[in-house]
């Protein structure tokens, strides 16, 4: 059976195109040429034209309707809005009152002093299991 031979891959790099740099007047060419034919399109309509096209793109006469239209399909959104903003507020007073220490310091102290005389109990315990179990 006779070898057949195995063509190898190349591993030629492919190199990138170097971007062709056009003389800026080609550019001016072209903005000139359109500006021009801009001109001619703009230059060539008549009054009777800018009349019409004036009359189709104008939204005057539907612009209540539009207001309308916009308040009733944003108005359920308002709504929850509103109904969620006024909830807060009833929050936030709620928590005001909840939050407030102005008057306590006496019972805060006593929190303090409970939570401290617990801490060293528990410590106090553990410590001395630990002592005890060492004897």
């Amino acid at each position: 059976m006779p070898k057949r031979k195995i063509k190898k891959n190349s591993s030629r790099r492919h190199t990138t195109r170097k971007p062709k740099h056009y003389p800026v007047y080609y550019l001016a060419a072209l903005v000139i040429a359109f500006l021009l034919l801009e001109i001619a399109l703009l230059g060539s309509a008549r009054i009777k034209d800018w009349q019409e096209s004036f009359g189709i793109l104008d939204v005057s006469e539907q612009y209540e309707d539009l207001v309308d239209d916009l308040s009733f399909t944003f108005s359920p959104m308002a709504q929850a809005v509103s109904a969620v903003d006024e909830f807060y507020n009833a929050a936030t007073d709620e928590a005001t009152a909840l939050f407030d220490a102005t008057d306590s310091i006496y019972e805060n102290m006593k929190v303090y002093e409970n939570t401290k005389k617990f801490a060293l109990s528990v410590f106090s315990n553990r410590s001395g299991s630990v002592a005890g179990a060492k004897e």
